[in-house]
């Protein structure tokens, strides 16, 4: 936590080129009982201005010069966790040419980022022009933390009456002196701190520069996959559908008496920049209700014309409260958008819905070549006319099978039954390849000893069929083949389903001696129809789709203790617990004796280390206790042994022939050997790790 007591503030002026001042709220130091303490952090503060545009235009038939200046207020944080912005006021005395100020003035907000305001709430009760003084004064309340560099930025319009906009073309030099001042208030760590600073530049003006108006389109990603197909149907129907973004930034309303956006061509493009021409339909024009209100207002009107010059559909204000107004096309070739004249600056953003068509008269070899869809657009206005391009990347489709389960987690201890597995085949938008022959492959952890598989079914598709499937062990990991036959010629569209699902149900079970862990099932595909694989590996010279999923096995917590004897019937049987339990074994009587081994097995499944581990056991034989607390086990055999224990770790064994023995090992009635020469007289053992 920063100090809170005195902070003081030193204003420092460093002067750029073209009379550009910054200036900085820098931290000061303080003294508190001779002891210096830095007031980390300072509030580094900037204003910037630019002639953006120098124009002369008409409005209503009289001549007006506008001067478009751009205006950007910066507030950096430097080593602040942060700072509440809680008011900026930026105050511009306005040019004045030939001793005449503007006559009136107009501002774009272009990025607010200092005030909780969005651009589309900046309005005139923000700001405001007093034409006796000249001078514009933007004031925003905020409650805005800000964490690092941000801004506002704002173009301003200063209109000239018909006077000073006869200057213009005269070959006349116009020296313009724009002065800005500027003031923030901010909590600096619960202290209130003004900052302020100024701006000066002097512009030498001659020639007309720069727009009042900007035409763009924004870049769409299109995705190849119904365009592929198409190829595998007889009758080639589906249309890729795409949406042409216009936006018209309209920077002087009055200028404008309508604006027209033309189709005038499209085409493929390939790495080269080859042009392969691509027959395209517009399918609907739409744009949000409250941007159609704000910049035509409740008069305005959005006509569409089709390349013969006559009107098709239009779009009229209404009341209703939807966020689109639209009308639907009948697949018409090129078209002209043409809109009534906006009433406010503002962006004007006219979406069209477009579709590429499906024959397109050419191999599915060159449509995998084609890298964008170019769009060539015109916009024309009464200020004149501009073509934009629009470059759409054409983006492949994929095969993204998955793999997913309703449980994750199983027992280490008891057979897991009835166990789903789901593969979803991932085709349901054209983002998708369709199949064609699929094949997977799931292989199993190690861990699972035993696994059968119930059954597999392939739903929401009947085009694709569960051919054949097998289950074998390879590398000591159980592998699930799955063959199906078919080719799919549509896309589940909508579906929740993920498109179809081969659907799988296993019992199974891991080695009792299994830890807790986390593991992996890994499915290997193949589509005969793949485009590319979302992810893939490459085998034996072959790629394939590759997915997984992440199971854990869980295992007793703690210390676990697994008891085994193993061929007690001379037949190779086994009896096995874990912890505690009784177990129970046929022995067939009047048989000759058997020799059985007995394993025991000790996990830590703590999530940490343990040592000095002890086990203290008995040898099994009739009436024995539990060790703990005595109560008999009803053994009814004795079972001597054989030989002496081994380990497969470093550890001490000890015998002795006391069954009432402790752990103790300094207790000499306890008789604790590690030197045995019968071992069928020992009844009970000690390890000590």
């Amino acid at each position: 936590m920063r100090n809170r007591l005195l902070k003081k503030f030193v204003v420092s002026m460093i002067v750029f080129n073209l009379f550009l001042t910054n200036f900085a709220a820098i931290g000061n130091t303080w003294l508190q009982s001779g002891i210096s303490h830095a007031l980390y952090g300072q509030v580094v503060t900037t204003i910037n201005q630019d002639v953006q545009a120098y124009r002369k235009v008409q409005v209503g038939g009289e001549d007006k010069l506008v001067v478009q200046l751009k205006v950007e207020n910066i507030i950096e944080i430097q080593d602040y966790d942060s700072v509440t912005i809680t008011n900026t006021n930026l105050e511009i005395v306005s040019p004045i040419i030939k001793n005449k100020k503007p006559e009136t003035v107009k501002i774009i907000p272009k990025r607010i980022e200092l005030s909780n305001k969005d651009i589309s709430q900046f309005s005139q009760e923000d700001w405001r022009y007093t034409g006796i003084t000249g001078k514009v004064k933007i004031n925003m309340e905020s409650e805005k933390v800000v964490t690092q560099s941000k801004q506002d930025e704002f173009l301003i319009n200063f209109i000239y009456d018909n006077e000073v906009a006869d200057l213009v073309g005269e070959n006349e030099n116009i020296e313009i002196n724009c002065d800005i001042q500027a003031e923030n208030w901010m909590n600096i760590d619960e202290n209130f701190q003004s900052v302020g600073r100024s701006n000066n530049r002097q512009f030498n003006l001659r020639e007309e520069f720069g727009n009042l108006s900007t035409y763009s389109a924004e870049n769409v990603d299109i995705y190849k996959g119904y365009m592929y197909a198409n190829y595998n149907l007889e009758t080639q129907n589906l249309e890729t559908d795409f949406t042409e973004k216009n936006k018209i930034e309209i920077y002087y309303s009055e200028i404008f008496e309508n604006i027209e956006i033309h189709d005038t061509g499209s085409y493929f493009l390939d790495e080269f920049q080859n042009e392969f021409g691509v027959v395209l339909k517009n399918k609907r024009v739409q744009i949000k209700k409250s941007n159609f209100d704000k910049i035509l207002g409740q008069e305005g009107y959005i006509k569409i014309i089709d390349e013969n010059g006559n009107q098709i559909e239009e779009i009229l204000a209404q009341t209703v409260q939807e966020e689109f107004l639209k009308v639907d096309l009948n697949h018409l070739g090129n078209i002209n958008v043409k809109t009534s004249k906006p009433v406010t600056e503002g962006l004007l953003e006219i979406e069209i819905i477009k579709s590429i068509q499906p024959n397109l008269n050419y191999t599915r070899a060159q449509v995998e070549i084609f890298n964008n869809l170019e769009l060539n657009k015109k916009c024309i206005t009464s200020y004149g006319e501009i073509n934009y391009p629009i470059t759409n990347t054409l983006k492949e489709s994929s095969t993204n099978a998955v793999l997913e389960m309703q449980e994750d987690s199983f027992s280490t201890i008891i057979e897991n039954k009835n166990v789903d597995l789901k593969i979803l085949l991932n085709n349901t938008s054209e983002q998708s390849d369709l199949y064609v022959n699929p094949t997977f492959e799931l292989e199993f952890p190690q861990q699972i000893t035993n696994m059968s598989v119930k059954n597999i079914n392939g739903l929401f598709d009947n085009q694709i069929e569960i051919k054949s499937s097998s289950l074998t062990k390879v590398n000591n990991k159980y592998v699930l083949k799955i063959i199906t036959e078919g080719s799919q010629t549509r896309f589940d569209m909508g579906s929740i389903t993920e498109g179809m699902n081969i659907v799988i149900n296993v019992d199974f079970k891991t080695g009792i001696d299994t830890p807790t862990s986390e593991e992996q099932i890994v499915m290997k595909y193949i589509n005969e129809n793949v485009v590319e694989y979302k992810e893939s590996i490459v085998e034996n010279e072959v790629i394939k789709g590759v997915a997984s999923k992440n199971v854990e096995f869980e295992a007793p917590h703690g210390i676990v203790n697994i008891n085994t004897i193993e061929n007690y019937n001379g037949e190779g049987s086994i009896l096995q617990g874990v912890n505690h339990g009784e177990l129970t074994g046929e022995l067939a009587i009047g048989q000759e004796g058997k020799v059985a081994t007995n394993k025991i097995q000790v996990l830590n499944n703590y999530d940490y280390a343990c040592d000095k581990i002890s086990v203290l056991g008995r040898v099994p034989s009739k009436d024995n206790n539990i060790i703990t607390d005595n109560t008999e086990l009803q053994s009814n055999i004795t079972f001597p042994m054989k030989n002496g224990i081994t380990t497969s770790e470093d550890v001490t064994i000890y015998y002795s022939t006391n069954l009432e023995a402790t752990e103790d090992l300094t207790i000499a009635d306890n008789n604790w050997v590690t030197e045995v020469n019968d071992f069928s007289r020992d009844k009970i053992i000690f390890n000590s790790g």
